[in-house]
């Protein structure tokens, strides 16, 4: 299947899931009961839709120009700009070890439940987990 058709079809099937959750939510709020299943269908529908627009207007404007798309090319594989993508990333980590951290503590004196707790630490430690063993493959391979 071609590119564009499966972007046609995405653009479809986000709509589709962004309109559903806008009425599930209207009809909810009718009910007096607000369930949160609308407002996910709404969040990955608009997400969706989002990206499949962005994809289908980079394609649009890769296809009108090629030295537009031999640029983009040189600049995807350029080591500068692969380096500077890399150490944003690597900040971008370091900060949220110590968001996750505040915001442990924040659910701990706000007394969430414990499950929220739970939960966000599994995924700090997880995230840690992570950054030791790709840190240890890649000391040996580099």
């Amino acid at each position: 299947m071609k590119s564009a058709t499966k972007n046609a079809i995405l653009i479809a099937a986000s709509s589709l899931l962004l309109l559903a959750g806008i009425v599930f939510a209207i009809r909810s709020l009718t009910i007096d009961t607000l369930s949160p299943w609308p407002f996910v269908c709404i969040g990955l529908g608009s997400g969706m839709l989002g990206a499949a627009i962005g994809q289908a207007l980079k394609r649009r404007n890769l296809s009108k120009d090629e030295d537009f798309e031999e640029q983009m090319r040189i600049a995807q594989q350029d080591e500068r700009n692969i380096a500077v993508f890399t150490r944003a990333k690597a900040k971008a980590f370091s900060v949220s070890i110590y968001l996750y951290a505040a915001l442990m503590l924040a659910f701990l004196l706000l007394q969430i439940h414990y499950v929220a707790i739970l939960l966000l630490t599994g995924v700090y430690l997880a995230t840690i987990v992570c950054y030791i063993v790709f840190f240890q493959r890649y000391s040996k391979t580099m």
